[in-house]
Order: structure tokens, then sequence, then C-alpha cells
């Protein structure tokens, strides 16, 4: 794969001459507080005069001073007709631009994390579950799926659900699909489709608390909330087609 041309910008910098700042001082009007400046412009080219050093390109000058390059290259040019600077063109790179994380490399990450700490996931995520299935369904109707299933043996199905998500976005999909129908016999019987979308939205609420703890390094955004819903999303249809 050929690489991508680096991209390059004209640098403008320039250098105050000997008598400039006594120059530019005198610019100034006076005022009831001292010298002033006449207008907003005119205290803005002073501005970007004070931080020309012959290093500084105007690139940089505008993020120092939050305003736009095009202004600060303006400001440089003027400075420059009125013999105050010495002013030089170069070409320099730009600075690589970062490019957003593929859902596939934030779910690969995201379920390292998960894994580190997964005892303290599977909790949170269990007890969820249960508090909101029981709400909305009844406690009976819930804990007909916890029957004859240890704590163990829930978190290690939790564990592999995840790992079916993770592994159907990277494309193992029949892979994927025999590993989800291979249910114990009890969730291929009484899951619900209304159970896959209470379990989607506990996994939601869940990996948000994760992935907003401060041990956590990679922390919840946008990004992650869509790679991980779209992602289950896809395995939970996969799932409900299976069971039927």
């Amino acid at each position: 794969m050929l690489a991508a041309p680096t991209a390059h910008y004209n640098a403008i910098i320039a250098t105050p001459t000997d008598e400039s700042y006594d120059i530019m001082d005198s610019r100034k009007e006076r005022g009831r507080e001292g010298r002033v400046w006449k207008s907003p412009e005119a205290h803005f080219i002073f501005r970007v005069f004070g931080l020309l050093d012959g290093e500084r390109d105007h690139r940089k000058i505008g993020q120092i001073l939050g305003r736009d390059e095009m202004f600060v290259r303006y400001a440089i040019i003027f400075l420059s007709d009125d013999g105050l600077v010495q002013m030089r063109v170069c070409r320099k790179e730009l600075p690589p631009v970062e490019q957003p994380q593929t859902a596939t490399l934030l779910l690969s990450e995201s379920f390292a994390l998960i894994t580190q700490n997964f005892e303290l996931f599977a909790y949170s995520f269990c007890y969820r579950f249960r508090a909101t299935g029981q709400a909305l369904y009844g406690t009976d109707e819930i804990e007909q799926l916890f029957a004859d299933i240890s704590t163990q043996q829930q978190h290690e199905e939790l564990f592999r659900m995840l790992g079916c998500i993770v592994a159907g976005v990277e494309g193992s999909n029949k892979q994927v699909t025999g590993d989800l129908v291979a249910l114990p016999k009890h969730h291929r019987c009484q899951v619900k489709p209304e159970h896959y979308r209470i379990a989607g939205d506990v996994l939601m609420a869940t990996l948000q608390w994760f992935f907003s703890l401060e041990s956590v390094e990679l922390k919840w955004n946008q990004e992650l909330y869509e790679a991980w819903l779209e992602a289950y999303t896809v395995v939970s249809s996969a799932m409900m087609d299976g069971g039927r």
C-alpha cells in the first residue's frame, strides 16, 4: 500500500526590525488611562507583532491568539509593507490528522479493558438486568431465566455474549451465529424478544458506568456508544432468530 503524500503549507515567518518597537509604541494614542490603540484592528496587529520572533509562523500565532490564521497572515503582511518586520515564506509539513477509531478497533480495545475487570462488570450487569426486568415484568418471569444457573455460569454466559458481539463485528459471522444459538436449553425456551431489549439497555448503561470509572483509561463517548449499540443490535437479532 502506498503511503499517503505528506501535506505542506506556506508558513509566513517574520522578525521585527530594531526600530520597529519604538514605532509601534508611538502609534498608540493618549487616553485617560494612558496610551491606547485607535481601534481593535490596530491592537490585534500589535498583539501579532509581539509574538513575532523569527520562529513562530502565522499558524502557530493564530493558535496562540485563538484567531483565524488568515487574519494573522494579513497582519504580518501589513507590518512587512510598513517596513516594521522582515518577512519570509517557507514550506512546512502539516501535522498528521488524527483519524477516528473504527468501530471494530473500539470494540476490541474496550472489550480488552472489560476482561481485565470482568467480575466487577459482570456483577453490575447482572444486578441491573435483574432489577430492571423485575420492575417491568415481575420477579417470577425474570427469576426463571436464572433458574438452575450459578452466578459463575451467568458471568461465563455474559462473557461469551460480549465476545460474540466483538467477534461478529470483526467478521466471524458464521461461527458467531453458531455460538450464539448454542445456549442452555432454558434460555432457548424462555428468553423472549423483550428480554433482549432489556439486556441491550442494561448493557449500554453498564458500559457507560464502567467506562466512566477513573481507573479505566478509555472513556465513554458517542463513538463507543454507537459501536456497541450497533454491534449488539446485529448480534441480538441473530440470537433471537436462532432461538426460534
